[in-house]
């Protein structure tokens, strides 16, 4: 009997520890779908060879499952770009930006590439590359790079330059072209900096936002040309803040029958309010006009002037009014009653 009963207590025992465990399972895998870390391409790759002081630029894409908020670039640690906003790509699921670097001390570095998406979470990667100064090791007479000369993203109607530089062993490099799209958009003579090393500036206003192929082809003078190709993420344009609301001016006060200011008014000077006159005496009404408190014009009408309504029209109705035409500056004649 008591063997029965251990057997009972240590299987219950061990049914407890089975559903323990099954409830931490179930909390832990309710949480909701494990997320893969993104996948994160650079346009450098490990172990790449490039110039010291030459443009270079840098195109991170990257893949998810939740939309990427910032992409960031960091050379030994130090940030080159710490906050790039990417360019979401529709048709091919990614988001990608471009950002630029002047490689500035010889060796390797290690250059990091982080991606943060909507959720928070971040993804990274890391590889090195070698930065020279022997430009045969990257083969070819003449070498061309190209990048922006901000680290801003592009953006729609906004003037963007790209800094050129070339490398000629034999022939002097004359000009550069930036044909963006199969389109020649921009043309910059060449100055030799230093002995074999030419620089030039390209200036382009991107007219849509998205993803688009550039390509700066250097020449030298006897026709021979080398190119590299870019891809700029163009941001749309900021949409234009809202005017300020602005408040309607009120007319200023007068003693005289006023209108807004920038109608005008106009004062009856004489007779004045209230005062008598006989049949037989000639009415003579004087009227001041004004408008944005300047004075206009001063008229003279007598009560026989028939144009403007006669003495006996203003004694049956009891009020009497003519009309005073006025010409503001750079404006159309007006008529006030």
């Amino acid at each position: 009997m008591t063997s029965r009963v251990g057997s009972l207590l240590v299987a219950g025992f061990l049914g407890a520890i089975v559903l323990i465990a099954v409830v931490v399972i179930m909390i832990l895998t309710d949480r909701g779908e494990v997320r893969d870390s993104a996948v994160i391409v650079a346009s450098l790759r490990d172990d790449q060879v490039v110039l010291l002081g030459d443009p270079t630029e840098i195109r991170v894409t990257v893949t998810d499952d939740e939309p990427i908020t910032r992409i960031a670039l960091f050379v030994d640690g130090e940030p080159i770009a710490a906050d790039a906003q990417p360019v979401h790509d529709p048709a091919q699921g990614t988001y990608s930006a471009s950002i630029p670097w002047l490689p500035e001390r010889l060796g390797f570095v290690t250059i990091s590439v982080a991606a943060q998406g909507l959720s928070g979470e971040e993804s990274l990667i890391e590889f090195r590359v070698e930065v020279t100064d022997d430009a045969s090791r990257l083969g070819g007479a003449l070498t061309v790079n190209a990048t922006r000369t901000s680290a801003g993203a592009p953006v729609v109607n906004e003037p963007l330059e790209l800094q050129v530089r070339a490398r000629s062993q034999e022939a002097a490099v004359v000009r550069f072209r930036l044909i963006v799209e199969g389109t020649l958009v921009a043309e910059a003579g060449a100055v030799e900096s230093e002995p074999g090393v030419y620089d030039g500036l390209l200036e382009w206003t991107p007219a849509q936002a998205g993803t688009v192929t550039a390509d700066v082809f250097a020449q030298t003078a006897d026709g021979t040309e080398a190119s590299a190709q870019i891809l700029l993420d163009v941001l749309g344009a900021a949409p234009p803040e809202p005017a300020a609301t602005q408040q309607p001016q009120e007319a200023e006060s007068t003693d005289e029958q006023a209108a807004p200011v920038d109608e005008g008014f106009l004062s009856i000077q004489t007779p004045a309010d209230g005062a008598g006159f006989r049949w037989t005496d000639d009415l003579e009404v004087e009227v001041v006009v004004f408008a944005d408190g300047a004075f206009l014009a001063r008229r003279h009408r007598e009560d026989g002037d028939q144009r403007h309504g006669g003495r006996q029209d203003m004694l049956a109705h009891g009020t009497g009014s003519f009309s005073v035409d006025y010409r503001k500056a750079m404006t159309d004649s007006v008529t006030k009653q």
